[in-house]
């Protein structure tokens, strides 16, 4: 296991500046299409492999001990943006972006969503992700202050927006 986190940390910071030039270089909606996982992706959950299951003789509503791959991803690639990987300041998009890529690899089907919000001198833009309409890894929901500009993939993740 240690071994197997190890290369998924690599993985993770090696693809942040690639996420990070990529949105930089193309339009939007070409540089997420690339980072959609091809058929061959290295890591394939069976449906809903990607919720919180009980430990056999723990309460039904109780949290998982160990924690499944979604919550390794998440706290992997925290921990790296943290680190400031490349001298890249770690922002909301490229947080989404590269969660985006590692969790759908994984076979958990996330959507990321762009919003802009008016504040007193402008606008201020959003980005998150969103399992089956609603907000993933995210402490609040942001779609009531923000508006929903971009989702991709287009048309998913969207229940009342």
């Amino acid at each position: 296991m240690r071994l197997e986190r190890l290369a998924l940390a690599v993985r993770i910071a090696a693809t942040i500046p690639y996420v990070w030039l990529r949105v930089r270089l193309m339009p939007l909606p070409r540089a997420l299409a690339g980072l959609m996982p091809r058929d061959g992706g290295a890591w394939r959950l069976a449906p809903g492999a990607w919720r919180h299951r009980p430990i056999q003789g723990q309460a039904p509503g109780a949290r998982r001990q160990a924690p499944d791959r979604s919550d390794l991803i998440l706290q992997l690639t925290d921990r790296i943006l943290e680190r400031r990987v490349a001298l890249l300041r770690p922002s909301c998009m490229l947080r989404s972006l590269v969660l985006f890529r590692f969790l759908r690899e994984a076979g958990i089907p996330v959507c990321v969503h762009f919003g802009v919000a008016r504040e007193d001198a402008g606008l201020r833009g959003h980005s998150w992700l969103t399992l089956d309409g609603a907000p993933f890894a995210e402490p609040t929901d942001p779609s009531p202050r923000f508006q929903i500009v971009y989702s991709f993939p287009p048309g998913e993740g969207l229940t009342g927006h």
